[in-house]
């Protein structure tokens, strides 16, 4: 199964008007913009009813001090500014804020006597519209100490003046998970575990509400989402990556029980435990879910079109037949996705030639040729409200590029 181009990728520098190569991106003079045949119908949009854009991959920004850190997050505060979680193994979780053009650089969260876990690790950040921003990390025992389950943390005024606060702990006991945020429902973020069970904190620390959004039988390989709505609850949507006994499931707050996106039978590697799913939301949609993880025989995907799968779960388009074994392709960290402007989600994850790749996908199922913007591993995404895509991976220390949309 071959991709159907949907756009022009290009990689340009900032300011130019014209699309030159940008030394700083990967790849060479003639796989990138600028070639003459740029334009031809074979990379150009498939669809009539496709906006073809470029990708403007601005220049290489270094986000910290500290090396080591993998499994980023990131998201944006109300001035656009980025913010960016990291672990640094175990047990050890920074925080990184752009503020008015410079990178601050905080240790976050380490084993202490109030974090009493040797595995810290796996942060996920959202900032909501209060420039609240909401942080979980999963806690393990494996090695020592007496807690598991999500750490969670408020950071307010992260704009201007961050203070960080340690709210507590959530789903007491259970494998891991991460939290999400809720316009509608603001000042709370729903904090999931294994199997769905959730707990909801506020401000305040957690307000003793929980539940379960069945997802099955996910132990620790679980993402959690919420797509926003104007004017109304947002919906969830949930991705596990499964194993021998419940092949992978997907499923989101309009349906009555999980479906097969993957199934075990064609990717026994699910059964990986450092293999885990990434989970994608549309920039049109609030119905559709992406999803993608490294299985044999590479980077897979499937789509929720927002009524059914896009794909046969024992036959999923491969977005990457070769990529590496580490960064988002295994460490217990998957693809990572952003919402793209009109329609779909722009995914990234880590080459097997050692760069970060990133492909658009759209929810009939097409998807653009991947593309090389930068030498490094283990990338994340972030999109601003313009559609300006924000992108933070590693290569030593923490890399940043701002990729605009046009």
């Amino acid at each position: 199964m071959n991709p159907r181009p949907l756009a022009v990728l290009l990689s340009v520098l900032v300011g130019c008007s014209t699309a030159l190569h940008d030394d700083d991106a990967v790849g060479d003079d003639d796989e990138t913009a600028g070639d003459d045949d740029s334009g031809d119908d074979d990379t150009s949009t498939g669809d009539d009813d496709t906006t073809g854009f470029e990708l403007v991959v601005g220049p290489e920004e270094t986000a910290s001090a500290v090396t080591g850190l993998t499994r980023p997050s990131l998201a944006l505060d109300s001035l656009g500014q980025p913010h960016i979680v990291a672990d640094k193994g175990n047990p050890q979780v920074y925080i990184l804020h752009r503020l008015g053009g410079d990178w601050q650089e905080e240790l976050f969260a380490e084993w202490t006597a109030q974090i009493d876990a040797s595995r810290v690790y796996l942060p996920h950040l959202e900032i909501d519209g209060s420039d609240r921003a909401w942080v979980s990390a999963w806690l393990g025992i494996k090695d020592g100490g007496t807690m598991q389950g999500q750490a969670v943390w408020l950071v307010t005024d992260v704009a201007t003046q961050p203070q960080s606060s340690y709210l507590g702990l959530a789903n007491s006991g259970t494998k891991n998970g991460n939290l999400a945020l809720d316009p509608a429902d603001p000042g709370r973020a729903v904090v999931m575990a294994k199997t769905g069970l959730y707990e909801v904190f506020d401000t305040e620390g957690s307000t003793g509400e929980t539940g379960q959004f069945d997802i099955g039988g996910s132990g620790e390989k679980l993402r959690f989402l919420i797509r926003p709505r104007e004017g109304q609850a947002g919906i969830w949507h949930a991705v596990m990556s499964g194993y021998s006994q419940e092949s992978s499931r997907y499923r989101n707050s309009t349906m009555a029980e999980r479906i097969t996106w993957a199934d075990y039978d064609a990717y026994d590697t699910m059964g990986e435990d450092m293999l885990h799913p990434g989970l994608g939301l549309d920039g049109d949609d609030p119905l559709v879910g992406y999803m993608a993880i490294r299985y044999q025989p590479g980077v897979v995907f499937n789509v929720w079109d927002g009524e059914a799968l896009v794909f046969d779960p024992a036959d999923l388009p491969v977005l990457d037949p070769s990529p590496a074994s580490h960064g988002n392709g295994g460490e217990r960290f998957g693809p990572q996705f952003a919402p793209a402007p009109g329609r779909g989600a722009f995914v990234c994850w880590t080459g097997g030639d050692g760069t970060v790749q990133l492909s658009r996908i759209v929810p009939d199922g097409g998807w653009d040729e991947p593309l090389g913007v930068a030498e490094g591993s283990s990338c994340t995404l972030a999109a601003g409200p313009d559609g300006t895509l924000h992108l933070a991976y590693v290569r030593d220390q923490m890399r940043y590029r701002k990729i605009e949309v046009r």
